[in-house]
């Protein structure tokens, strides 16, 4: 029974997390929308999209990457959790090598097919200047 409940719950997190998700990013459906002539300016209109959503996901998998770090170390006597950590780093390295793959594969096909200009950029680290 209480696992049902703790399953219930989990669901209504999820749930919440993403209606929440949904109503943050609805806005950017809005200023994706392009006035399409021709397949050169919807390939131009998806490499503006990627080169948007590339950062941000590689973050999120970063951060993936650093939680289940810190959960990795803060759970040193709970085994279990350890292997929660173990695990989201993992996933987080392994969600990291799949979009800099999938980017490489977009660049390499807009290269091979001449595609000018739809080639996603290179992400780059800000700088601070003291």
């Amino acid at each position: 029974m209480v696992v049902k409940i703790k399953r219930f719950i989990n669901k209504l997190k999820m749930k919440k997390t993403l209606i929440v998700a949904s109503s943050l990013l609805a806005p950017a459906l809005l200023f994706a929308q392009v006035v399409v002539d021709n397949f050169k300016d919807l390939l131009h209109s998806i490499g503006v999209v990627i080169n948007w959503v590339i950062p941000v996901v590689v973050a999120l998998a970063v951060l993936v990457v650093i939680w289940g770090a810190f959960q990795f170390v803060v759970s040193a006597g709970d085994p279990e959790k350890r292997k929660e950590g173990k695990d989201k780093i993992i996933w987080g390295i392994v969600g990291v090598v799949v979009i800099l793959s999938i980017w490489g594969l977009i660049g390499f096909l807009a290269s091979t097919f001449d595609l000018g200009g739809t080639v996603p950029n290179v992400p780059t680290v800000p700088v601070i200047a003291l």
